[in-house]
C-alpha cells in the first residue's frame, strides 16, 4: 500500500509514517501465545475490553483519512491558539538556536530550513545566534567550552530583549520541524512552571541541548549558574554541560540540603567513561525521584520519558513520526542517511513556499 502523504499550508509535505508500531500484528501474536493459559471470569472480560479497545486503535491508526482529519484538526487548533491563549501571544514568544560561527549552519541546514519556515508560518521570533558576533560575549561569556558558553550568551541575550521576548524555546542546531501543527504554547500551561526540560529516551539524561523558559530572573539565573559551573567542573569525564546539569538539578533541588546536593557528586568526580558518567546521572535521578515531574518548588519541570513531549531523538524510530511529535534531534547533513532519513517527499526543502499562515 502506498504511503499516505500529508501536505501542510506551509510547504511541508511528509511522508505521514505515524503508525510506528503494528498494533494489530501485536495484538493477533499476542492472543496466540495465551492460548493455552486458564482464565476466570474477571480475567476474560477484561482481556475481550483490551482487545476491542486496541482494534479500535487500529482501526483509527490504519484509516489514512482519519489520520488526514487529525492533522488538519491539529492545524485548526494552531490558528485557534494565536489567538484565544491567555498566555502569551506568539510575536512575544522566540525560538534561538547558536553555533560557534556562521559556517557551522551548513552542516544543520535540513533541521534550520523547517525551523524558519516554522517560524515563518507561525509569526514566532527566530534568532540565529554566532557566539563569534557580540563582542561583549568574549568579556561576559569567556568559558572555553562552547557548550556552556552558549548558555550564558542565551541568558544576555534574554536580558536584551527582555521587553520583547515572555518565552524562548532554545534548540540544538541539529533539531527541527517534524510536525508543524504543533504550537509552543502547548508545553507551557502549568502555573508556577518557568523552566521546562525533557528526558532523553535511551538513558537516565536530562537533555541539555534544548529548554522552554520564561523570560524571568529565577529563569535566567538558573541558566547562569548552569553556565558558570564550567569554572568548578571536576577533573573527570564530566560530559561538559550534558552531565552538569544533573548536578544543577541536585544543587538547585536540593538548595536547603546540601548533604543529598552532593550525594551523587562522588560519582561525577571519578568518571572516565561514559559508563561511569551514565552512572552518575542514573545516581542523581534516584534522588532526584524518578517519577517526579516538578523541581525547584515547582518553577522547574521535566517532561518525563513515556509522556508526549515538544521534542525526542528521531533515529529512535529511523524519523517515523506520529501526530504527537513535534521536533526531532540529531538532523546533520553529515549524518543524513546513517542517523536519520530524509522525511520530505521532495528532496529539497522549499523555503520560498512558507509564509504566514497563507496558503503556498
Amino acid at each position: 500500500m502506498q504511503t499516505p502523504l500529508v501536505e501542510f499550508d506551509n510547504g511541508y509535505t511528509l511522508k505521514h509514517t505515524s503508525k510506528v508500531l503494528d498494533i494489530r500484528s501485536w495484538c493477533l501474536n499476542c492472543l496466540k501465545r495465551v492460548k493455552s493459559f486458564t482464565f476466570n471470569r474477571t480475567t476474560v472480560v477484561i482481556l475481550i475490553l483490551t482487545y476491542l479497545w486496541i482494534c479500535l486503535l487500529t482501526y483509527n491508526l490504519n484509516r489514512s483519512d482519519d489520520n488526514a482529519i487529525s492533522i488538519d484538526l491539529r492545524a485548526k487548533l494552531a490558528e485557534v491558539f494565536k489567538y484565544t491563549l491567555e498566555t502569551v501571544e506568539n510575536e512575544r514568544i522566540a525560538i534561538v538556536l547558536t553555533v560557534q560561527k556562521g559556517s557551522d549552519y551548513k552542516d544543520y541546514e535540513p533541521g534550520l530550513n523547517t525551523i524558519k519556515c516554522y517560524a515563518k508560518h507561525h509569526g514566532y521570533q527566530l534568532h540565529l545566534l554566532n557566539l563569534t558576533d557580540v563582542p561583549e560575549w568574549t568579556v561576559k561569556c569567556n568559558q572555553t567550552d562552547v557548550f556552556f558558553k552558549r548558555h550564558c550568551a542565551v541568558v544576555d541575550f534574554l536580558e536584551r530583549n527582555i521587553k520583547t521576548i515572555d518565552y524562548m524555546l532554545y534548540l540544538d542546531a541539529d533539531m527541527g520541524v517534524i510536525n508543524p501543527t504543533h504550537m509552543i504554547q502547548e508545553y507551557f500551561k502549568e502555573d508556577g512552571v518557568e523552566m521546562t526540560f525533557y528526558d532523553r529516551y535511551y538513558n537516565h539524561e536530562i537533555m541539555a541541548g534544548s529548554y522552554l523558559v520564561k523570560n524571568t530572573k529565577y529563569a535566567r539565573d538558573f541558566i547562569k549558574f548552569w553556565a558558570d559551573y564550567f569554572y568548578r567542573l571536576p577533573k573527570s569525564f564530566h560530559g561538559t554541560d550534558n552531565g552538569c546539569i544533573h548536578q544543577v538539578f541536585m544543587e538547585q533541588h536540593f538548595k536547603s540540603n546540601a548533604t543529598t546536593a552532593q550525594k551523587c557528586y562522588p560519582l561525577w568526580a571519578k568518571s572516565k567513561i561514559f559508563n561511569d558518567l551514565f552512572r552518575y546521572q542514573a545516581c542523581t535521578r534516584h534522588y532526584l525521584g524518578m517519577n517526579t515531574t516538578l523541581y525547584c518548588d515547582g518553577k522547574v519541570k521535566l517532561i518525563r520519558k513515556g509522556t508526549w513531549g515538544y521534542a525526542r531523538d528521531g533515529w529512535l524510530t529511523k524519523t517515523r513520526w506520529a501526530p504527537s511529535d513535534f521536533i526531532f534531534h540529531g538532523w546533520k547533513v553529515s549524518k543524513l542517511g546513517g542517523e536519520w532519513q530524509w522525511p520530505f517527499v521532495k528532496e529539497t526543502f522549499n523555503l520560498d513556499l512558507c509564509g504566514p499562515g497563507t496558503p503556498n
